[in-house]
């Protein structure tokens, strides 16, 4: 059986996922419904690497980074920090670590020529 149409349905079906080697063996075995030890993490590798998938780096993109109404929102926080600002309102400063919630892998492999983007949705109240 071709390897080829089930890597990239796995991989469409995924959406954006980064499956790591042993999940991708995972879906091997159950698809073709062979043992486990007949298929290394190395060939999976080199099967990959042969079918033009590379390992790449994910960039995460906030879901509502630029839309209308967030550009809106903060463009209304500035000029109310602005107006805080004239009126001699005194600030204390503090400054903050960006932590992520998302557990997904950093690199997942994705074919050659395409960009692994992931639509972060989950954001904290301050975002």
């Amino acid at each position: 059986m071709e390897l080829q149409p089930i890597l990239d349905k796995y991989f469409q079906e995924l959406q954006h996922a980064s499956p790591t080697l042993k999940e991708i063996q995972k879906h091997i075995i159950q698809k073709l419904q062979m043992g486990e030890s007949s298929l290394s993490l190395t060939s999976i590798f080199r099967l990959l690497k042969k079918l033009g998938y590379q390992r790449k780096q994910l960039k995460i993109v906030p879901d509502k980074r630029n839309d209308k109404n967030t550009r809106f929102q903060r463009k209304q926080k500035v000029e109310d920090f602005i107006d805080a600002l004239t009126d001699g309102k005194n600030f204390v400063f503090i400054a903050e670590i960006e932590f992520s919630n998302i557990i997904n892998a950093i690199y997942g492999y994705y074919r050659k020529g395409t960009r692994p983007i992931l639509r972060q949705t989950q954001r904290g109240p301050n975002y």
